[in-house]
Formats: structure tokens, C-alpha cells, sequence
């Protein structure tokens, strides 16, 4: 049955001031326990679309990327990351109760997003691991923790929504004072 030491809570909390169209600033706080660490974290967000085919836009630490969109049906990016996961031990394999293990890696790399039309989207992306960090936990408390090799990563995903690109909303026409 599942109990409430089943449930690892996360959550961002981000103020946004949008100064125009294009730029969209913003600072917060971020809690996830799943480095293990339970303090909260602060938080920056920038969203800045200068021209219609480049941006800068993340949440730093969480991830950061610079796009480029050298024609409309593809993007070409680099991104940095902090990543991580925190996983449920089986209690028989470890011989305690409440094991867990988290789990967090810092990336770069480079990517490309292709479009198809306004919806569908298709992102390959491939970089260099920087840290990979794990941490034991039993009863929430660490019982060690460790650094794993670090190389490369690659990735494909497939979503459907927006692109991300401000430029791909059309502007309302403008209101007639009349």
C-alpha cells in the first residue's frame, strides 16, 4: 500500500515580469528532493527572442538553451542541464525499509528540433555528461554517496504542442479606436 514516505514532492515557484513581447524575465524558488537535499533552491528565468529566429530561454540551474532557426521547419540548439531522479529501492533486495536512490547529472550538448507544421515536434539531441552524482538513502537518511564516470548522451523525443517560438503566435490585429 502506498503512505505518504511513498511521495517525493518537487515544485518551482517563479515570479515572471514580461518587459515586451520578446523578454520575459523571472526569479523564484525551487524544492525537490530528490538530490537529497531539502533546502530550497533560488531560481532564475530569462526568455529573450531578439529576432524571430534566435533565443535564449531556461530556468537556471534546471536547463538553459540557445536556439536558432535557420529555416522554419527546424531548429538547431545548445543546452546545458541539471538533471535527476530519485528512485524506490525494493525493501528485500536491500534489506531495509524506505531505500532510496537519487541520482543527478549535469549536461551540455547540442540538438536539433524538427517541425512538423505548428504541433508536431521531433527533437534528436546528443552531448558530453559532466557530473554524474548517486546517493543512498535508507529512512531518509544517506548511507553514501558516489560520482560515476562521465561521456556521452544522446536523446530523441517527440511531443505535440507549441513550438516555443514567440514568432510562432500570430499577432492579434491591431483595435480600431473608433
Amino acid at each position: 500500500p502506498l503512505s505518504g514516505a511513498d511521495l517525493y514532492v518537487s515544485g518551482n515557484g517563479i515570479v515572471l515580469y514580461t518587459l515586451s513581447r520578446v523578454f520575459t524575465v523571472g526569479a523564484g524558488l525551487g524544492y525537490d528532493r530528490r538530490t537529497g537535499t531539502i533546502t530550497p533552491i533560488p531560481l532564475g528565468a530569462l526568455y529573450w527572442e531578439p529576432f524571430k529566429n534566435f533565443a535564449i530561454r531556461g530556468v537556471v540551474p534546471a536547463a538553459t538553451y540557445v536556439s536558432w532557426r535557420p529555416a522554419q521547419p527546424v531548429t538547431l540548439q545548445l543546452s546545458a542541464a541539471l538533471d535527476g531522479q530519485r528512485y524506490h529501492l525494493s525493501g528485500d533486495a536491500f534489506a531495509a525499509q524506505k531505500a532510496a536512490l537519487a541520482y543527478s547529472v549535469v549536461k551540455t550538448g547540442a540538438g536539433a528540433r524538427i517541425h512538423f507544421g505548428k504541433l508536431a515536434h521531433l527533437e534528436l539531441v546528443g552531448g558530453a555528461l559532466l557530473a554524474r552524482r548517486f546517493e543512498v538513502f535508507v529512512n531518509d537518511r544517506s548511507t553514501g554517496d558516489g560520482m560515476l564516470p562521465v561521456g556521452p548522451y544522446v536523446g530523441v523525443s517527440f511531443w505535440i504542442g507549441t513550438s516555443g517560438w514567440q514568432s510562432d503566435v500570430p499577432t492579434p490585429p491591431p483595435r480600431n479606436n473608433e
